[in-house]
This record gives structure tokens, sequence and C-alpha cells, in this order.
């Protein structure tokens, strides 16, 4: 969550958006999503068997990904509703909700890695926003490490790791040809 917070301020401050606006959309973004998923991924680590920070088990996953689809959303209404919000904002956090709603309903057949589709989603989301080709590659490839890193750890499988990282390109893209992509160029 550090890594698409911190993505999150720099593509707002690279955009222009004001101090105070950028804090704002920061509190509302910690105190909906940030704490619905610390509270939900604790109920689930204490649901689980493993003594570990991973949700290692699938079907413990499935509280977290649900709440905080939802917490993404409510962000995304949120946004929508106010003036000095951009539309790019809308549609980076209802893609975001929208990812963890398809990875949640992966997550009741088979495990997908979050962490890969998040980050190869806001490299593609960044890229759609800036047009920075630098930047593309270069989260692309942090988004490579992360899932390289999930594999290492042994939480995922490559397949795991690979479904996610497709996941992660091609959900901005369709968001971006649907009716949310008018939120991006309006």
């Amino acid at each position: 969550m550090v890594w698409g917070t911190f993505l999150f301020v720099l593509l707002m401050w690279i955009k222009g958006l004001s101090l105070s606006h950028i804090l704002l959309s920061l509190a509302i973004f910690l105190l909906t999503v940030g704490v619905v998923s610390a509270i939900t991924f604790n109920v689930a680590r204490s649901r689980q068997f493993s003594d570990t920070r991973d949700l290692i088990e699938r079907e413990i996953r499935s509280l977290p990904y649900f709440c905080t689809f939802l917490a993404y959303m409510v962000v995304a209404a949120i946004f929508n509703r106010q003036d000095w919000s951009p539309k790019w904002l809308v549609f980076l956090t209802s893609t975001m909700g929208i990812g963890l709603g398809i990875c949640g309903f992966i997550n009741l057949f088979w495990k997908v890695s979050f962490h890969t589709f998040a980050s190869s989603a806001m490299a593609t989301m960044f890229f759609m926003v800036t047009s920075s080709w630098w930047s593309l590659v270069l989260l692309l490839l942090v988004s490579l490490v992360i899932g390289w890193s999930r594999i290492r750890l042994g939480v995922h499988t490559p397949m795991q790791v690979l479904i996610g990282f497709l996941l992660g390109i091609f959900l901005p893209i369709l968001c971006a040809m649907s009716y949310l992509g008018g939120f991006l160029w309006t």
C-alpha cells in the first residue's frame, strides 16, 4: 500500500494539484481504503494457520478483497462528487477498485498476486495520465521485481504473478475504453 500511495501522491503533484487538495485526497484515501484494508487484513490474518505477514490461504483472502473493493468504490464516488477532483483521479481509484473485485472473484477459485496486479496497474495508469514512457518502463520493472519477490517469498507461483501482472496492464486499458475512460480525457 505504501508504494501505491506514493505513486498516487506523486501523480497528483506532477499534475499540479494544490497541496491542500493532495492532502485532502490522501486523507480521504487513507481514512477509507487504508483503514478498511488494515482492519480486514488483520481479521483475515488472525484466521490463518501459519504465522506469517501474508495471507497465504486463498480461502481467507475474500474478506479483505471484498471490503477493500467497496472502500475503493466509495473513494471513487467521493472524488467524483468534488469540483476540484480531476477525472483521472476517479479513473485511478475506480480502476483499482474494479481490479480488487476481479482479483477477489478469481480468488474464490484460484490465487492471484494482488501485489503484482496493483503495481503493474499503477504503472499503466501512471503512463496513461502522464504519457511518460520512461515512467512506464521504470514502474513495470519495479512491478516485475515485486512479482519476483512474491515468488521468492513462496506466497505465489510464477503463474499467479504473471496473471496479476497481465491483469494490471490490461484492466486499466479496458477501463479507459469504457465509460470510466471518459473521465480520463475530459
